[in-house]
């Protein structure tokens, strides 16, 4: 659901949000807020080149268009708040109204899309 033109961006493994979840817990001093995203960012070509490597086979970006959007969400069985939630989160990131403040610590996760991906399959 982004812009073709939408820069590259971190997509986070949730194994690495765990992670990071585990040793803020355990720290002595953990900072009141922590910023969070993959050490690697990509587009979403990337995403489609490291599902095509993993699954063996060509994969291509396809954006529906923004209408089309809460019935995607519904259809793949997403309630209607979360939905509505999803899309604004969505149109937050893609006008560049959501993004890092730079005010906290920004910490990154190491996993990459392939080795997600891999664990999918």
């Amino acid at each position: 659901f982004h812009p073709p033109q939408a820069p590259p961006r971190g997509m986070v493994a949730t194994r690495d949000i765990g992670a990071e979840a585990a040793r803020l817990l355990t720290e002595a001093a953990p900072p009141p807020v922590v910023e969070f995203t993959s050490a690697i960012q990509a587009t979403d070509a990337d995403a489609a080149a490291a599902a095509g490597e993993v699954l063996g086979r060509q994969v291509q970006v396809v954006r529906p268009p923004r209408e089309a959007w809460e019935g995607i969400l519904r259809g793949a069985g997403m309630g209607a708040d979360y939905t509505r939630l999803l899309i604004g989160l969505y149109d937050g990131i893609n006008s560049g109204q959501l993004g890092f403040s730079g005010a906290a610590p920004l910490r990154t996760g190491p996993t990459t899309l392939a080795e997600t991906m891999r664990g999918w399959v």
